[in-house]
């Protein structure tokens, strides 16, 4: 429900996305001045035989089941824990 959030967000030094992991993990090291780990680079999954499109249903079905995950993810906006571009690329999804 975001009580742990909302009663501990002052100790929160930084939320990081998978989205934004190479930019959050310079700015924890900065942070906690820490050197950078190395760079090695990751395996993709960037097959274009593997579909990412999702239909209506299957959208709306994953947003009741992550409800409270969406609710806590605005209780970080609120807190301005997230900033609100990354907020907002949580509220759609694109079939692209």
């Amino acid at each position: 429900q975001g009580d742990f959030i909302k009663k501990h967000h002052k100790d929160v030094l930084l939320v990081g996305s998978v989205e934004r992991m190479s930019s959050d993990v310079r700015k924890l090291c900065k942070l906690l001045k820490a050197k950078m780990p190395s760079s090695k680079k990751r395996r993709e999954n960037k097959s274009s035989l593997l579909s990412t499109k999702l239909s209506p249903k299957a959208i709306s079905n994953l947003k009741k089941h992550y409800a409270l995950d969406f609710h806590c993810l605005k209780i970080m906006r609120d807190y301005k824990l997230i900033d609100k571009e990354l907020w907002e690329s949580y509220q759609t999804y694109s079939n692209e």
